[in-house]
C-alpha cells in the first residue's frame, strides 16, 4: 500500500467521524486530489471555503488546482488572500536577534 492510500484509508475514517471538520475535508480533497479526482477534491475545497474563507490550507490547494488549470492570474489571488492575515486568527511571531 502506497502514501496516498494510506492517506486515503485514513482521510475516509476521519471524514466518517466528523464530515463537517473543515481539517478533515481540506485531508480529504488532499487526497483526492492526489488521485485525480479533481471534481470532488474542489467541490470539498469549495465547501471549506464557504465556512471559513480565510481557511489557508483550501485556499492554497485550490490555487494549486487553478495553476493546474493554467489559471495563475486566479491562482495568485488565492495565494494572496492566504497571505493576509484574518484578524479573527490573528497570530504573532517574536523574532530575537
Amino acid at each position: 500500500m502506497g502514501k496516498v492510500d494510506k492517506a486515503s484509508e485514513h482521510a475516509d475514517i476521519l471524514y466518517a467521524k466528523d464530515p463537517q471538520n473543515n481539517d478533515v475535508l481540506v485531508l480529504k480533497a488532499s487526497v483526492l486530489f492526489r488521485q485525480a479526482e479533481q471534481d470532488k477534491s474542489l467541490a470539498m475545497v469549495n465547501q471549506v471555503l464557504e465556512s471559513d474563507p480565510a481557511n489557508v490550507d483550501a485556499l492554497t490547494l485550490k490555487s494549486v488546482m487553478l495553476m493546474q488549470q493554467d489559471k495563475p492570474a486566479e491562482a495568485l489571488i488565492l495565494i494572496d488572500k492566504a497571505l493576509k492575515p484574518d484578524e479573527k486568527k490573528r497570530f504573532y511571531v517574536k523574532y530575537s536577534g
